[in-house]
């Protein structure tokens, strides 16, 4: 059995190309990968790489929620306390940021300039939970 050609090296999973011999044109497929059926991207390769890897990250941030809620079910059916996850303690710092710029506690230039923080630590950290983070994952 011969080896798969390499003229298109893929490197997002669940993306895979189909070559139509009849017209010698190469179609673009994602496999969904908890129903296991292909979806078809047409024949531009550059699409089909943004939307395999955008639909990627939103099931590993499902499957992220989806572990973290299973916990927290299991943390409260145990009876001892749940922890709250940076995205809820981002939520709250900010409503508390809304406030003090409310009552002017706080300029706005300053609320300006943590926001790109705050961000930026909720992608790099948001599912996790706020006791698990470390000084390493605040200064990566």
């Amino acid at each position: 059995m011969a080896a798969r050609p390499r003229s298109h090296k893929i490197s997002i999973p669940n993306l895979y190309c189909k070559l139509d011999k009849r017209t010698g044109k190469i179609y673009w497929q994602y496999k969904h990968p908890v129903s296991g059926r292909f979806h078809s991207l047409g024949t531009d390769e550059v699409e089909a790489k943004k939307v395999a890897s955008e639909a990627n990250t939103i099931i590993a941030e499902q499957r992220t929620r989806q572990v973290l809620s299973v916990n927290d079910r299991l943390g409260r059916m145990k009876g001892r306390r749940t922890d709250i996850t940076v995205t809820e303690w981002i939520d709250k710092y900010i409503e508390i940021q809304d406030e003090r710029l409310k009552h002017r506690e706080l300029r706005p230039n300053s609320y300006r300039q943590k926001a790109k923080p705050v961000r930026l630590f909720r992608e790099h950290c948001g599912m996790q939970y706020l006791k698990d983070i470390s000084a390493l994952d605040i200064s990566e």
